[in-house]
């Protein structure tokens, strides 16, 4: 009996380890490579993007580093504004679901809900929260964990494109 569990066990591991694997064999978004964002339904008006860099942020309300990582964002929001930066937060989850969730935490940034299983898939996002600044001209500048941006980083990417 105790092999038979201890070889469910290991067949659970190895299906794990496939399906990560399979999951991670599309990798994120190169530094440099060029974006088009589809169209995005937001809980309120659609941001201007046009000339704009863009910090896209995906991210659910049942994470917990993705609750942990708004503050900062909020954060490079109000230091930012959006003269010269869209900060977007996406999630496959419904309106209902953030808005009760925005009634604890509130979010200063759009955020675009009900995004689109390809959406998720064309920037490998593989675990959450994961973030991708895009120069205005639409290239990737920095991907990595939101609250791992600082705004020195976020004004050397800007500067240089």
């Amino acid at each position: 009996m105790k092999r038979i569990v201890v070889l469910f066990f290991s067949l659970a591991i190895l299906l794990g380890l496939m399906v990560t694997l399979l999951r991670t064999g599309s990798s994120p978004l190169a530094k440099g490579a060029d974006v088009d964002l589809p169209q995005l339904s937001y809980l309120d008006q659609p941001p201007q993007l046009k000339g704009k860099a863009v910090l896209i942020d995906f991210w659910a309300t049942w994470c917990v580093p993705c609750r942990k990582s708004i503050p900062h964002l909020n954060g490079i929001f109000d230091r930012h504004g959006t003269e010269n930066l869209q900060v977007i937060g996406v999630t496959d989850e419904d309106a209902t679901t953030v808005r009760r969730f925005e009634a604890n935490t509130p979010i200063k940034y759009a955020v675009a809900v009900a995004a689109p299983k390809s959406m998720f898939e064309r920037f490998a996002v593989t675990t959450l929260p994961q973030a991708y600044l895009l120069s205005p001209q639409g290239k990737v500048v920095w991907s990595g964990h939101p609250g791992e941006l600082t705004d020195l980083q976020l004004e050397t990417a800007l500067r240089h494109e």
